[in-house]
């Protein structure tokens, strides 16, 4: 008859098995206070050398996550032109901007006396002589192309008439219009001020007329009834 005999336990296994269950135990509990340790740094708001270390160290979700958060994406912008609905317009006739008579004439080659600077000079416009705050119209249709106060003229209004036509309106006080306003011919644009250059002349409205650029005479060229005084 056979004898059985009885196992007893292996003491060193039993010991191996224990072991090992603590460092997995170990590793577990590193693992998730790692994870927790993670979550608190990026709830809060404080970065430290320490925690940026810490985060890179075998944190490589949290490092991708840094380059998503940290990229640059440019937005596009539209802009819109604006689209100016322009005028086109040619004054069929022109009348005298006042009433008054015309004390100096356009002179392009002959000198005229200057009783402001007591010489001799050009002059490139015509003088309508009236009394200091007299009415001045535009003398035909056009677009105010500028408004401006010139040293030697004084307050000036330039009105673009069309067709290469642009009239110097000069000396003028109490203005009514702005750059960029349609006035109709008869337009009341201001009233007679001075004109710093012929101060010494009676009260009178500059007025020059250009075409395609050049001074020309405005009582020939806008076909004016005129008298001398």
């Amino acid at each position: 008859m056979t004898e059985h005999k009885e196992k007893k336990p292996n003491p060193n296994k039993a010991g191996m098995y224990f072991s090992l269950f603590i460092c997995i135990l170990a590793l577990a509990i590193g693992a998730v206070s790692a994870v927790n340790r993670k979550n608190e740094l990026y709830n809060s708001n404080t970065v430290t050398e320490k925690s940026v270390v810490e985060i890179r160290k075998n944190q490589t979700d949290i490092k991708k996550e840094t380059q998503i958060t940290t990229t640059f994406y440019p937005t596009t912008t539209t802009t819109q032109k604006t689209t100016v609905e322009t005028q086109s317009f040619t004054a069929n006739s022109f009348i005298m901007p006042l009433g008054g008579t015309i004390g100096k004439r356009f002179s392009k080659e002959k000198m005229q006396f200057s009783k402001t600077f007591n010489d001799w000079r050009l002059h490139l416009g015509i003088d309508i002589f009236s009394k200091k705050g007299t009415d001045v119209f535009s003398a035909g249709k056009g677009r105010v192309k500028k408004v401006y106060k010139d040293s030697a003229l004084g307050d000036t209004v330039v009105i673009n008439h069309g067709n290469g036509i642009v009239c110097y309106y000069c000396g003028l006080e109490n203005i009514k219009v702005s750059k960029g306003d349609i006035v109709e011919i008869g337009k009341k644009i201001g009233v007679i001020g001075k004109v710093p250059c012929e101060i010494s002349e009676k009260p009178h409205l500059h007025f020059e007329v250009e075409k395609d650029g050049a001074k020309v005479d405005p009582i020939k060229e806008l076909e004016l009834d005129s008298k001398s005084e």
